[in-house]
């Protein structure tokens, strides 16, 4: 790479205010990056309307208490060349790693397991600190092929595993598909806590509040689509928990910057969510508490409940 780009790059890098931490995406073409960050964001429309990334798409997001630069790698031959030819451009500084593989394509997981290799190496020279995380995407509930997908996973997953043990890494690992959100939230949500406990302890208080009170599905969500829990009614597939969270999410979108409290019907549902903040004297941080539900809420129940989870969301 010439200089004039090698300064270009770092120019870009600049850009982004006040050293956020490094958030990397990558992955091959077509593995499915740029939809799960749409997912992610609640921007359903633009996932049917994705091109190829062109180089590193860099965008400033917020989780909680940290500043997020994220780097959406394009995924072609061409510039993951270039990548690996300029790893101290591209690699340095990133706190966590997302690799995401398509598990629909088996004529490309070993090409995939060539560059999960050379990404590692370059990670572990340049941010040898970094978290990282697998997502095992496309795992798609109307793919008419399951086996396909378990075959590929199981495939990558075993040389991962050796890769990542050999360079002294732990990770973690999530199944992913644009068509079930609360699988994208739950993946990126929980790789970005200090403690992914919390996730699942907040998921299983409001387990019980939703078995209490008869809900179809409780979510406790960030407004830039990051989530600290979720729980879903077992009666319900993966096809139908994807219709009942893009109709949730779809409508909040358009909603909650004008009410603060949402309580409607909208394609069937019952959709309530309100927002609450963690930090309650300078009205910062805030969050909502979505409810999917069939019979009448219990509003005072609702706002005791949200007094435990301001208790348990403090732990963050």
């Amino acid at each position: 790479m010439n200089e004039k780009k090698k300064t270009e790059i770092q120019k870009k890098a600049q850009d982004i205010p006040d050293d956020p931490k490094k958030i990397a995406v990558v992955g091959l073409m077509a593995a499915g990056k740029t939809s799960l960050l749409k997912t992610l964001f609640r921007q359903f429309d633009a996932v049917l309307n994705i091109t190829p990334t062109r180089k590193v798409e860099r965008s400033v997001t917020e989780f909680l208490h940290h500043k997020l630069a994220l780097w959406d790698f394009g995924g072609q031959d061409r510039y993951t060349l270039k990548y690996l030819e300029s790893p101290d451009l591209y690699f340095k500084k990133i706190a966590q790693l997302f690799y995401v593989v398509d598990c629909q394509n088996s004529d490309w997981i070993e090409k995939s397991l060539t560059y999960f290799k050379n990404v590692v190496e370059a990670v572990k020279k340049f941010s040898p600190d970094a978290n990282i995380t697998i997502l095992y995407n496309k795992i798609d509930p109307d793919f008419p092929n399951q086996d396909i997908i378990e075959k590929n996973m199981s495939q990558f997953k075993e040389q991962a595993h050796k890769i990542l043990n050999c360079k002294g890494f732990g990770y973690q690992a999530y199944r992913t598909s644009k068509d079930v959100p609360v699988w994208v939230i739950t993946a990126f949500s929980k790789s970005m806590l200090d403690n992914p406990q919390i996730f699942d302890e907040i998921s299983s208080q409001l387990g019980v509040f939703s078995e209490t009170h008869d809900l179809d599905a409780a979510i406790v969500f960030t407004p830039e689509g990051f989530g600290l829990g979720y729980h879903i009614s077992p009666k319900f597939n993966a096809i139908e928990i994807r219709d009942l969270f893009i109709k949730f999410f779809t409508k909040f979108e358009q909603m909650y910057n004008i009410m603060p409290v949402i309580n409607l019907q909208f394609e069937g549902l019952n959709i309530y969510s309100t927002r609450f903040y963690l930090d309650e004297v300078s009205s910062k941080l805030p969050l909502y508490f979505g409810l999917i539900y069939k019979k009448e809420l219990q509003l005072e129940s609702i706002s005791t409940f949200i007094r435990v989870l301001k208790q348990k969301t403090t732990e963050i």
